[in-house]
């Protein structure tokens, strides 16, 4: 039951503390994870962190291009086949890649950034999350638009422009740290 919770639990949980918000005694089941994990980190794994933090933009860039290529054996391949090749990497890897699933997201696009006009009084700071940035859609999801396009047509569709934090693609949410 432990190394089952390990992956469902601990692993796979986003920790946002989202599903506090469905609780109806608001029990933050993400704070709680939060605190496993920290009893977990050691000093390699803090090292590891620092340097994917200071790295963002290459980080990125490189999920978006692997996911992309993933995405592509994924259509050549089809689900059985890459599923079964998914499980043979992963089991060579001694567990350290992520399984792969037929709902494995593509990689995103590149936020493409609008000039704003100093004429239009209606702004608004959007700050997509590095997943956002780095997970597009997948074959399987009905949705063909990333979130990020769907967020900026919102916004547009509403009349305000977008403002992005400088250096958008180099910085960091938070939230995988």
């Amino acid at each position: 039951m432990l190394s089952s919770y390990q992956y469902q639990g601990k692993d796979t949980c986003a920790a946002d503390g989202l599903c506090a918000l469905a609780c109806p005694v608001k029990i933050d089941t993400g704070k709680f994870i939060k605190e496993l994990r920290f009893v977990d980190i050691s000093e390699k794994d803090n090292k590891i962190a620092s340097w994917i933090a200071n790295h963002m933009g290459f980080v990125t860039a490189t999920m978006r291009v692997m996911l992309t290529i993933v995405g592509f054996f994924h259509d050549i391949l089809g689900d059985k086949l890459m599923h079964k090749i998914a499980i043979g990497l992963r089991w060579i890897s001694g567990n350290r890649i992520p399984l792969w699933n037929k709902y494995m997201p593509r990689g995103a696009k590149r936020l493409k950034i609008i000039p704003i006009s100093e004429a239009n009084p209606k702004k608004v700071v959007y700050f997509p999350s590095w997943i956002n940035r780095s997970m597009g859609v997948s074959k399987k999801d009905k949705e063909k638009q990333q979130l990020t396009q769907v967020m900026q047509n919102l916004l547009k569709k509403a009349g305000y422009e977008i403002v992005y934090p400088e250096g958008l693609n180099s910085l960091c949410c938070g939230m995988p740290f």
